[in-house]
This record gives C-alpha cells, sequence and structure tokens, in this order.
C-alpha cells in the first residue's frame, strides 16, 4: 500500500485527538463549533490546528487564553508561508471566535 503525503495527512487528521473528548477533525469541528469542517471559518480552523500537540492543555473549554494564542500562531504562519493573503489573515485574526 503506498499513500501520497495528502493521503496520510487525511489519515492522520481523522484519528487524532484534539481535545473534550474530539478524535478526529470532524468530531472537533463539531464538538467545539457545531458544524461541519467545511463550514468552519480560517479562525476557526486554525483554532483547531492549535490543539494537536497539547489538546487538553490548549482547549479553548480548559484554557481559553493559550487557545487564542495557538490560533494567533497558526494564523500568523499562514501568512509568513502565503497560504493566507495578507487580508484573510487580518480578517481571520480580527474574527471573534464563540466556541
Amino acid at each position: 500500500l503506498t499513500l501520497d503525503k495528502d493521503e496520510i495527512l487525511e489519515i492522520y487528521l481523522n484519528q487524532i485527538y484534539f481535545g473534550s473528548g474530539a478524535y478526529g477533525i470532524a468530531e472537533a469541528a463539531m464538538t467545539y463549533f457545531g458544524k461541519p469542517v467545511g463550514e468552519l471559518s480560517v479562525a476557526e480552523a486554525a483554532l483547531i490546528a492549535g490543539l494537536p500537540p497539547a489538546p487538553s492543555r490548549r482547549s479553548p473549554h480548559n484554557d481559553p487564553e493559550a487557545a487564542e494564542a495557538n490560533r494567533r500562531a497558526v494564523i500568523l504562519r499562514m501568512r509568513e508561508t502565503g497560504r493566507l493573503s495578507r487580508s484573510a489573515a487580518s480578517a481571520a485574526l480580527a474574527e471573534n471566535v464563540e466556541v
């Protein structure tokens, strides 16, 4: 069986722990935002993306300040690497994320 990077990432994201009892990115989207992954805003997705290194400690349910700091770091890194335009990054940083 040979998998490309995108397939490996998909498998990984569908199995890892995101905190608050959520395993997999789809469950994390529902747990934190009550919506499917495809409906997440950039800011919401960035919050979830910041969880895997320490999901319980970075959970917005356990430490909203840590979750916010990680969300901002993910957005800024996406901007630095060209994944987000300056205007999209500014809009994501300005978004009030409600968990």
